[in-house]
């Protein structure tokens, strides 16, 4: 038996579960959650993967937009010579 990753959402129409399985990441048993925002590393993995909603029945397509734009923030470091 094969490894994989997870997929998991929420359905935009009735608001259930969403559910799919990947082989685009590590195949670790890795659980993704679809969101507006995920880490780029998380979306490539689950783009164009389709989800199937366990409660209506619907099936979904991961679309992601590639932004030349990354979220940044700066983190303050003590000197070296403080503990």
């Amino acid at each position: 038996m094969g490894m994989y990753d997870h997929i998991v959402g929420v359905c935009p129409s009735c608001g259930g579960e969403l559910y799919g399985q990947t082989k685009g990441g590590d195949c670790c048993m890795n659980t993704y959650w679809v969101s507006e925002e995920m880490y780029s590393h998380e979306a490539y993995v689950v783009n164009g993967e389709d989800l199937d909603c366990r409660k209506c029945g619907k099936t979904y397509i991961v679309r992601t937009e590639e932004s030349r734009m990354v979220r940044v923030s700066l983190e303050e470091l003590k000197p070296k010579n403080e503990t």
